[in-house]
């Protein structure tokens, strides 16, 4: 008896070893990208600075062993982040991710060019939230603050690609994507908007009389197949998850925000835990609607918003079932979370 519970001990004590060596591992990886992370920003600004003598292909693998010294602080809010994040933005908006001008088989699509599938842009999304929430709860544990979006995209991409040119050009063709399908979402929807208007005249018009159908020639010169009609849709159901990404990276299309701060990512991050009971992954990793209970939504505001005054909050979930889910069982999820991060800007 004395032996099967020393022996039990031993398990345990072993369990718990492993169980700690994991989580070892898993901070190094942490703190090895956010090495990785400094030195990136710190690299390009010196290659700005000294185009000639710098080699533009140095990966961050040849110079792991110099002396790093102070480059690992914390950047956040640093001007020299600024000014990198704006270089990648700057280099995504010179992308291109329109599929005729590849046409020329013998020319190779640059890494930046190359357009994402919907599905695999919302893939992206859905990683880079879990991977977030993975590294702030490393942050915690180590007492460090935590990162906005744009600072950690750079930290997953890093750790990602482990290279200087790869990594910068895996995030300048991540905000392309993002602001090409926002782009394609608002033509997709002026184009219904004028054929919608389009009828309406034809209607007012009395056009449709004059054809023994009853309906009037179809113009089919800019008809869309029925596939394409699905694929737009399933893209406008996405927008506001591609959006609210974009608000968070200040890559907005026609908006001159700055990316929203990291106490706007913890609020929705942390609602989204609670409404999709931590499932993985926290979104689907494809274009399709989500469909939650709106209690669950409702408990998760309560929850999120606790440091709002009782009767703030009351008000809150009161306007979340007025405008939002219009009294409905069920509420779209993306749209929940888009509002409820609207309602904190406001409040704050």
């Amino acid at each position: 008896g004395a032996l099967e519970a020393e022996l039990k001990d031993v398990k345990e004590s072993v369990l718990g070893m492993t169980s700690g060596y994991s989580q070892l591992r898993s901070d190094l990886r942490s703190a090895k990208a956010k090495i990785k992370w400094t030195w990136l920003i710190a690299l390009t600004l010196v290659k700005e600075a000294f185009p000639h003598n710098t080699d533009q292909e140095t990966e961050t693998s040849e110079i792991q062993g110099k002396e790093i010294g102070v480059m690992t602080d914390p950047t956040h809010g640093s001007s020299d982040f600024q000014r990198y994040w704006s270089q990648r933005c700057f280099a995504a908006g010179r992308a291109d991710l329109d599929a005729t001008s590849h046409l020329d088989f013998l020319a190779p699509v640059r890494e930046i060019d190359k357009r994402m599938s919907l599905d695999t842009l919302l893939a992206a999304i859905s990683r880079i939230y879990t991977r977030k929430i993975m590294l702030d709860a490393t942050d915690d544990r180590a007492g460090i603050a935590r990162q906005t979006l744009p600072e950690f995209v750079v930290t997953f991409y890093v750790e990602l690609t482990g290279g200087t040119m790869a990594a910068a050009n895996g995030m300048s063709n991540l905000i392309a994507n993002v602001t090409y399908y926002l782009n394609k979402a608002l033509e997709i929807q002026k184009a219904r908007q004028h054929a919608g208007q389009k009828d309406k005249d034809k209607d007012k018009k009395g056009k449709k009389d004059a054809h023994p159908e009853g309906k009037a020639p179809e113009d089919k010169t800019m008809q869309k197949t029925v596939a394409e009609e699905q694929a737009d849709s399933l893209l406008l159901t996405t927008v506001p998850r591609i959006s609210t990404f974009a608000k968070f990276l200040g890559v907005e299309p026609g908006s001159d925000a700055e990316a929203l701060p990291v106490d706007a990512v913890n609020i929705f991050l942390f609602c989204l835990v609670r409404v999709t009971k931590g499932q993985h992954p926290l979104l689907p990793r494809k274009a399709e609607p989500v469909r939650i209970a709106s209690d669950i939504v409702l408990e998760a505001i309560e929850a999120t918003m606790a440091r709002m005054k009782s009767h703030e909050r009351m008000a809150l979930k009161y306007r979340f079932q007025q405008t939002c889910s219009g009294g409905s069982a069920v509420v779209d999820l993306d749209k929940a979370l888009s509002w409820l991060l609207l309602q904190w800007a406001l409040h704050e």
